[in-house]
């Protein structure tokens, strides 16, 4: 098997997420997914998720394997800066 984070267990994982995509699922439970493999993926990850941009200033957090990615994506939203909310504002 693979060592966590080596190339080949990258490859092998992208190709299981790649074919989950064509199965139906909801929109929810595939954003779900492409986290909780980033997380697994990812070496030092511990949490993410995935900011949508829903209007020039309008922001979602959706999909967070934790509560920090909501929080941080909150105070970037507030401030009007970081790298999530940047190329919108």
């Amino acid at each position: 098997m693979d060592e966590p984070g080596a190339p080949e267990d990258l490859t092998r994982r992208i190709a299981h997420l790649a074919r989950e995509f064509f199965l139906p699922h909801d929109v929810d439970r595939t954003l779900r997914r492409v986290t909780a493999t980033a997380v697994a993926t990812v070496s030092g990850a511990d949490s993410a998720g995935i900011l949508v941009v829903e209007g020039k200033k309008t922001f979602a957090s959706q999909a967070g394997t934790s509560d920090l990615p909501e929080q941080l994506d909150g105070i970037q939203e507030k401030l009007g800066e970081g790298p999530s909310v940047r190329p919108r504002a």
